[in-house]
């Protein structure tokens, strides 16, 4: 430190610097309009996750939200502090009154919970016996509760999933309700959904989701320690999402390694040799 050359004041005078008026316009207080501006730039279609609300939400009822919203947002941007509970998501099941139909077979893996739905904002199961009957009053409560809120299934984003039932049982059932058979894995809040042990093949969007993100990444000038962040908030996270419900094949978990130290040594998604310290 004692060897650095001072710095001479009036070489940096001769550059362009900041004058009270940018202090004023640099430390001006968020407004209310701002906050308004920013939300309607921001396209109806946009949502910030599998299950968040979109923008078009928010616009269409400004008159309602308008308050809160200004409130909380201005409340962050002044001290740099959110309420965890915002970004938090708690799925509890609530019976609403003991699922007493005559003729009605719960699903063999739900009896004991009396269960026979899960609803995450606009995503549903529905599940019970894989009899006719069962599943006709099962159908027969959807209507119900369609025609009471106004939320419609959609024909092409429905489909009925059978096991151990006969072809004519499944013929049936798929002719009274309309909707298409399809076969598992399929797809429930972006996770597969499966009757076994999750395969690597089929957990692969994980790798591509964090490879999509560092291709982003790669060709920015990023420090080290950026890196470190963007692993530990954004590349964890998405591992973090799927481990909470699966048991993630162990090849899979080498391969998200790999990418992440490839990434924190390289800034690029895969490189070959070894990094420059211990992974631990």
């Amino acid at each position: 430190m004692q060897n650095r050359r001072k710095v001479l004041k009036s070489v940096v005078n001769l550059g362009p610097r900041i004058i009270e008026a940018h202090k004023a316009i640099l430390l001006a207080e968020y407004t209310e309009k701002e906050v308004k501006e920013a939300l309607f730039s921001i396209p109806g279609i946009k949502a910030p996750g599998p299950g968040g609300f979109g923008s078009a939400f928010y616009q269409d009822n400004w008159t309602f939200v308008r308050t809160d919203f200004v409130a909380v947002v201005l409340s962050f941007l002044s001290t740099g502090k959110m309420l965890k509970e915002i970004n938090t998501t708690t799925i509890t099941l609530i019976p609403k009154k003991i699922g007493d139909w005559p003729g009605y077979k719960f699903h063999d893996r739900c009896s004991s919970l009396k269960l026979n739905h899960l609803c995450f904002v606009d995503d549903l199961l529905v599940f019970s016996h894989g009899d006719f009957v069962s599943v006709m009053l099962m159908l027969r409560g959807l209507k119900l509760f369609s025609a009471t809120s106004g939320l419609m299934p959609i024909e092409q984003k429905s489909a009925i999933y059978c096991s151990g039932m006969s072809n004519e049982e499944v013929g049936r059932i798929l002719e009274a309700s309309q909707f298409k058979r399809s076969s598992l894995p399929f797809r429930y809040l972006c996770i597969p959904i499966c009757s076994k042990k999750i395969s690597t093949p089929e957990c692969l969007i994980i790798l591509e989701k964090m490879v999509g993100r560092i291709r982003v990444w790669s060709i920015r000038n990023l420090s080290y320690m950026g890196r470190v962040t963007l692993i530990n908030v954004v590349l964890i996270s998405i591992h973090a999402y799927w481990a909470q419900i699966l048991l993630l094949p162990k090849k899979l978990l080498k391969e998200i390694e790999a990418i992440c130290r490839s990434f924190l040594w390289k800034g690029i998604q895969a490189g070959a040799g070894p990094g420059l310290v211990a992974w631990e």
